[in-house]
């Protein structure tokens, strides 16, 4: 069980926060940096059918945003909430709380509050981009994804979402449903980043270290097919790739990208689960 009014006040004073100040500034940033990179390329195939979606983060084949923001989302999410357990031992406010709420309603909880205030701040950018995108441009027109066979007719051609990636069936389905399927996911995840920071931050010995947790895990996440020996597309199974549903995916990579969302969405809760547990049996 949880306290609603814990959660509320935890969620309030996050909000509040200076922090979430840095993260609606840093997804400005990422939406500008998004919008400049796309007008400063080398070369761009303006000839499509018109849609917001050609410069929205994540959705656009162009521009550098959406990398940027591939990596910085879990920062995102832990600096909105991923130290709300750790506030609460820093202001002395848990040995109040644990006088009328054991420690496990309180971990509870924060994991909550945490994950709502992450889930807010992870997909902010996203959500901004959207909107600065659709003012902008007010249409939303379907293109198709299907290479063209021939050679020289494929080279012009503008696709922005490939036949061959995993969200493509939904976005043929329905531009919207997509959207929010997308926008979904990445609330989700930075969701659970938020926990997994969460959870960490009682093995800190330093303030705010446990902000840096989330983006050091997907790094080395990132990272770990390249240093140890894998089979094909094992890599696709990593947030920074299948949320990358703009323009082109290896050939193969559809099944590895699903398979990679099914472990995250398993395997972060795990992770959480296990170090509360152990927090649990240092606590006691």
């Amino acid at each position: 069980m949880v306290n609603i009014g814990l959660m509320r006040a935890q969620i309030k004073s996050g909000l509040r926060n200076v922090r979430c100040l840095v993260v609606v500034a840093l997804s400005l940033f990422i939406v500008g940096f998004q919008w400049w990179s796309i007008r400063h390329l080398g070369y761009r195939i303006h000839d499509h059918e018109s849609t917001f979606l050609d410069e929205v983060l994540l959705f656009s084949p162009d521009g550098s945003g959406t990398a940027l923001y591939l990596f910085l989302f879990p920062f995102l999410a832990a600096l909105v909430g991923g130290s709300v357990l750790a506030t609460e031992k820093q202001s002395h406010r848990l040995e109040l709380l644990e006088a009328r709420l054991n420690y496990g309603v309180v971990e509870r909880t924060s994991l909550c509050s945490g994950f709502l205030l992450g889930a807010f701040g992870g997909v902010l950018p996203f959500l901004t981009s959207i909107i600065f995108c659709a003012i902008r441009n007010p249409h939303l027109s379907f293109i198709d994804g299907v290479m063209n066979s021939d050679a020289k007719a494929a080279s012009s051609q503008y696709i922005l979402v490939w036949s061959e990636g995993w969200v493509y069936p939904i976005y043929r389905y329905n531009q919207v449903l997509c959207i929010a399927t997308v926008g979904l996911l990445v609330a989700v995840l930075s969701g659970l980043f938020t926990c997994l920071a969460i959870a960490s931050s009682p093995f800190m010995t330093h303030k705010y270290v446990e902000v840096l947790v989330p983006t050091a895990f997907l790094l080395l996440w990132w990272a770990f097919p390249v240093l140890v020996p894998h089979p094909g597309h094992a890599e696709d199974i990593n947030p920074i790739l299948y949320l990358q549903v703009n323009g082109f995916t290896a050939s193969g990579s559809t099944l590895t990208n699903l398979i990679g969302v099914a472990v995250t969405l398993t395997g972060l809760p795990l992770i959480v689960v296990m170090l509360c547990w152990l927090q649990r049996k240092f606590h006691e």
